[in-house]
């Protein structure tokens, strides 16, 4: 079996975020550390991923909403390949620990538990490796308040995810945003 080399792409995104680009690799922070704040952007939607009401409560779902500087929308990505919350403290979990598509997403206390595991892969999916599922946008749908949650991993435009941090308060629907060099 030939051995196959990873070839790695680094995005600054207030601080460095290194994207392996082989499959079913785990984001991870340059130098060891938590990657500071930033948003999630849908490329399908043109919205960012929210928690609904700004709220900071465990079971608190998630959502697309307008891209702008408000901290629900503000996500951290750790080393062991959760979605911090920065605004609440929590993270980006499937709820009830499901692993069956339709599950919605919510925030929960971190806790290392498989079901807020997500990995960033090459084709720009987050894929929860515990459900074999991705982050998508319910119903493939582009209209804020939308909900999130696991889905197959298709290739639908609606599971594709970049992070970035906002060049202004708001970001025009359709237009992904420019990354930071």
């Amino acid at each position: 079996m030939a051995t196959r080399r990873r070839r790695t792409v680094t995005l600054a995104v207030l601080t460095a975020v290194t994207l392996p680009l082989g499959a079913g690799t785990s984001l991870a922070a340059n130098a060891g550390g938590a990657a500071d704040s930033t948003h999630v952007y849908n490329t399908n939607s043109g919205l960012c991923l929210n928690v609904k009401s700004y709220s900071e409560a465990p079971g608190a779902p998630t959502e697309i909403w307008n891209c702008n500087s408000n901290a629900a929308e503000r996500w951290e990505y750790r080393p062991d390949g959760t979605l911090y919350n920065r605004n609440s403290g929590l993270c980006l979990n499937v709820k009830s620990y499901s692993t069956s598509a339709g599950a919605p997403t919510e925030l929960w206390m971190c806790n290392g538990n498989r079901a807020m595991v997500w990995q960033w892969r090459s084709d720009r999916t987050l894929y929860n490796p515990n459900s074999q599922l991705c982050l998508n946008v319910k119903s493939y749908s582009g209209a804020p308040g939308s909900r999130t949650e696991l889905w197959y991993c298709n290739g639908n435009p609606a599971e594709r995810w970049t992070p970035f941090t906002p060049p202004s308060a708001n970001i025009s629907r359709g237009e992904e945003p420019a990354k930071n060099h």
